[in-house]
Parts: C-alpha cells; sequence; structure tokens
C-alpha cells in the first residue's frame, strides 16, 4: 500500500502545482497586462480621419502611436502623445464616487486616410512595451458628393468625404 501512494505523490503534487499556477495567472481567458489598443472609429466631420483609443499604458507616460499600411510594411502616420494621468480623488482617495479616475488610456487621431486600410499599434515608452495591432475600420469614412459639373460649392450640392 506504500507503495501505490508513493508513485501517485508526484502525480497529486504536479496537479496542485500547475493548479495554483493556473489559479494566480487567471487562467487561460485571462486579459493580458500591459497596452492594449481597443478600438478605431471615424471621425465625423473630418473626412479621411480616425480616432484611435486603447488603456493599460502608463499613466502620464509618453506613447507612439505608429501607422502602417495593411501589411504593416510602410508607415503611414507616427505621433507622440501622452496616456491620461491618474487623478486621485479629494485627500488622495481612490474612490470613483470622491474623482478618482485611472490613468493610462490614449487617444489619439490621424488624418488624410482616405483610400488607405491601415493598422495601428502603439509603444509605451516607460515599460517599452508595444500594443497589439489592430486593423482600422474605415468603413465609417463617408464618400464625396460633388455639385453640378464637379463643383465643391456646398450651395451647389458639395458634401464633404473621401
Amino acid at each position: 500500500m506504500n507503495r501505490v501512494l508513493h508513485h501517485r505523490f508526484p502525480y497529486v503534487l504536479a496537479l496542485a502545482l500547475l493548479s495554483i499556477v493556473l489559479i494566480g495567472t487567471g487562467g487561460a481567458g485571462a486579459t493580458p497586462a500591459g497596452p492594449t489598443l481597443k478600438g478605431t472609429a471615424a471621425v465625423a466631420g473630418l473626412p479621411g480621419s480616425i480616432a484611435v483609443t486603447g488603456d493599460g499604458f502608463t499613466p502620464g507616460g509618453r506613447i507612439y502611436v505608429a501607422l502602417y499600411d495593411l501589411w504593416g510594411a510602410k508607415l503611414l502616420g507616427t505621433r507622440w502623445t501622452a496616456a491620461s494621468p491618474t487623478v486621485y480623488g479629494r485627500d488622495g482617495s481612490i474612490d470613483p464616487a470622491a474623482g478618482f479616475a485611472a490613468g493610462g488610456a490614449l487617444a489619439a487621431r490621424f488624418a488624410g486616410l482616405c483610400g488607405a486600410t491601415p493598422m495601428v499599434r502603439a509603444y509605451d515608452e516607460a515599460t517599452e512595451t508595444w500594443s497589439n495591432l489592430l486593423d482600422v475600420d474605415t468603413t465609417g469614412f463617408k464618400i464625396a458628393h460633388f455639385g453640378a459639373d464637379g463643383s465643391v460649392d456646398p450651395a451647389r450640392g458639395y458634401l464633404p468625404g473621401c
């Protein structure tokens, strides 16, 4: 009987350690820590312009945002910006009801993207970490409508767009 318990002990120990590791990391469905781009959207009233959003960046830190072509081979635009700072509530409170707001959010805009199919990613300078690569949604870009005889006069029917 001791022999059976002796052989099972390493397997039980390995299973227990594996369970602890999986519980500690949140399991397979855990979201990755660090900078993450969440989405892009066309900017209303500015044809060919997008807004990029993300979070998990260093609060108040510098962020390098890079816009690439569909294949990731050519840079279409870059921008240095800053992540939102952490704002503490009254008396340094971390209670949202007292005015606390966690920092690390990204908001950047790019213009002149008519006809492009870009991808975007961002670099957190403080942690030296790149975010995920995100396809840009250009379906919200409106097509320009020209007036009579190709006029760009709004009185003759021109509507701005790509």
